[in-house]
Order: C-alpha cells, then sequence, then structure tokens
C-alpha cells in the first residue's frame, strides 16, 4: 500500500496527514457496497440540489427584486444567488451525464459495514501501537473526539505521538473489531478501519473480479 504522508507542526502538537493511495484486499462484496454507499450518497445529493435550486429560483422570481426597485444591498445578494444557482445547475447537469464525483461519507458511529470518507479527517492519537497501527479518537461534525476508540490500521505512525493529533484522508473501510490489551491488564473491542482502494473496486466492477 502507498500513501503519501506529510509531517506538519501546528504549535506543540506533532500532525501528521496521511492521504491513502491505495490498500489491498479488496474483495467484490466491498467494492459492490462501495458502488451502493455512492450511489445513495449521490441520490441523496441530487434531491437536496435540486430541493435548492427550486428555492433559490423561486427566490429571484419575487417581484419584488426586479431591477429597478432593488438596492445596491440586494443586487449583491441576487448576484451571489445567481452564481450558486450556476453551480448547482452544474453539478446537476455532470451528475445527468454521468461525471459526478461524489463519494460516500463514513460517519460516526461507525457501520459494521461502512465504506467512505471521514466526516472529520482529523483524530486524536491515543495510543501508537506499531508502525502502521494505532488507536484513535475519531472527531464528530463539531470537531470534539468521540469517546468510542477506533483502531486505524495500514496508515503509518511514523512522526506521530501518544496525544497528538493525525488527519486521516481518503477513502476508508470498516474491517471488523479486534481486542487489544490495555495497560491495565484488560481487554477493549474497538472497530477496525483501513484505507480503501476506490480505483482497485471500481475495476474489479467493470470487470467482475
Amino acid at each position: 500500500m502507498l500513501l503519501r504522508c506529510e509531517l506538519l507542526l501546528c504549535s506543540a502538537m506533532c500532525l501528521l496527514t496521511c492521504a491513502a493511495a491505495g490498500a489491498g484486499d479488496v474483495t467484490l462484496k466491498s467494492a459492490k457496497r462501495y458502488a451502493e454507499l455512492r450511489e445513495r450518497q449521490i441520490v441523496n445529493e441530487r434531491i437536496a440540489k435540486q430541493s435548492e435550486l427550486a428555492q433559490l429560483n423561486k427566490w429571484l422570481a419575487r417581484p419584488i427584486f426586479a431591477p429597478q426597485s432593488t438596492s445596491a444591498f440586494r443586487k449583491q445578494e441576487i448576484a451571489k444567488t445567481k452564481g450558486r444557482v450556476k453551480k448547482l445547475k452544474a453539478w446537476l447537469a455532470d451528475d445527468a451525464a454521468g461525471n459526478t464525483d461524489t463519494s460516500p461519507t463514513l460517519k460516526l458511529p461507525l457501520r459494521s459495514d461502512g465504506i467512505g470518507k471521514l466526516e472529520r479527517a482529523s483524530a486524536e492519537v491515543v495510543q501508537i501501537i506499531g508502525d502502521t497501527e494505532m488507536l484513535v479518537r475519531l472527531k464528530g461534525p463539531g470537531g470534539e473526539p468521540q469517546s468510542i476508540l477506533t483502531l486505524v490500521r495500514n496508515v503509518p505512525t511514523a512522526g506521530l505521538v501518544d496525544g497528538g493529533g493525525v488527519s486521516l484522508y481518503g477513502t476508508f473501510e470498516v474491517a471488523g473489531t479486534e481486542q487489544y490489551n490495555t495497560a491495565g491488564g484488560g481487554s477493549n473491542t474497538v472497530t477496525v478501519i483501513e484505507p480503501f482502494d476506490v480505483d482497485a473496486a471500481m475495476k474489479m466492477l467493470k470487470t467482475g473480479k
């Protein structure tokens, strides 16, 4: 597996940014699951964008916004809204042509069959386990570390420290659960995530193997 990693220094915290360029062991089942989740994401975005476009067009069509009766501020609002309308139409045109660049989102709490990009790429390193394994607390939509630990596998840990930060970019797959030994002599069960090779998955879907 190849990963592009850039070491960043943020104040006194060591932050490693890792972008997964590919991962092995993609199965036809996981490839089909990725395609299913991606299509679901596209449908949800399509509905949301169509609804927003309809609302904006309705807003622009209001008589109060006729050019001769608008202030400079209103004209700025209209120009901004028209710019958004243009972007929405461009996205929907790409979608109709099958050129939508959309990836599913891996939301918290993690599902056993989840594949996608994390809601937030930044996470808190709890414990470095090995050269490519670490326990982290993923962050929720608001940026708060979650109390549930997650084991990240097949991501380099060089330059990371316990208590520091890590940015996890790219697509990840929930690869099951695993037990680990705690410092107190006990054990905990955690969800495992690892990089998912989107290119390999799409190729597998085309060839069927």
